[in-house]
């Protein structure tokens, strides 16, 4: 039963999940979020903002492909979700939809992507994202923030261990047409199929090796394959998402 006002940001919230390239901030930002009239939270935005501000003071080091923390980074990163507005904060900017994610006054939304980055931030943010202290803390941070805004469309992972609350739509793809769709938007890494398609590969690989890809009990489950490269497929996807939420609504 929903009792307080945090409960029911969370019970009118939808958590997106699924594989890299599926669709899940576009469908999220571009027809789910204005269709409900919610902010759209990219809560991996938050942990590549973590591995970036890592990587800027050397609180990770990489030896051998492997991750490790520095003395006391840890507890260092765990305080950054715990500063209100002098740490990380999601703010919405203008009229947009999607929230962005700051450090203080400092908006990293741009500067997080590989392009501008000059480097893949995922290992880095999936060993932040795993560590129990600071995932711990992420998790009240992922919570209050949609609270603060009255409910979201989260894309995110594992979301039933902070906002169980809400329904959850779990999306899928296939290799080929997850990397097609991101040369088609221009936000590929890698300048060759071959090489984007690897990447792809190597960051899901990563996420199930971490365990951040588990589909909730009761999930609903869209296949965004037939989707992703149409024109009016995002919107078609988003008529399943709210055919599927007022069935809910009206159990």
């Amino acid at each position: 039963m929903i009792r307080n006002t945090e409960q029911i940001s969370m019970g009118a919230s939808v958590a997106v999940i699924g594989p890299t390239a599926s669709g899940k901030e576009k469908l999220s930002v571009s027809e789910l979020a204005p269709r409900l009239g919610e902010v759209a939270i990219i809560t991996g935005n938050s942990v590549r903002a973590a591995a970036l501000k890592a990587r800027e003071q050397n609180l990770l080091t990489v030896c051998d492909g492997s991750v490790r923390f520095q003395p006391h980074a840890a507890d260092i990163i765990h305080d950054w979700f715990n500063r209100g507005s002098r740490g990380f904060h999601f703010e919405q900017v203008g009229d947009g939809v999607k929230a962005h994610i700051f450090f203080g006054d400092r908006d990293l939304n741009k500067a997080i992507h590989p392009r501008n980055t000059g480097e893949n931030l995922e290992p880095l943010a999936a060993h932040i994202a795993t560590h129990p202290l600071i995932r711990k803390a992420m998790y009240r941070f992922w919570r209050d923030s949609i609270a603060r805004f009255g409910g979201a469309v989260v894309v995110t992972k594992t979301p039933k261990a902070y906002m169980p609350e809400a329904p959850v739509v779990a999306l899928t793809v296939d290799d080929i047409t997850a990397t097609a769709y991101r040369f088609r938007h221009g936000v590929n890494v890698f300048p060759t199929f071959d090489g984007e398609l690897a990447y792809l590969r190597q960051r899901n690989e990563l996420h199930r090796k971490k365990h951040l890809d588990g589909v909730p009990k009761g999930s609903m489950l869209l296949d965004m394959s037939p989707f992703l490269m149409h024109r009016a497929g995002m919107g078609k996807a988003a008529d399943r998402v709210q055919e599927f939420l007022a069935q809910r609504m009206f159990r």
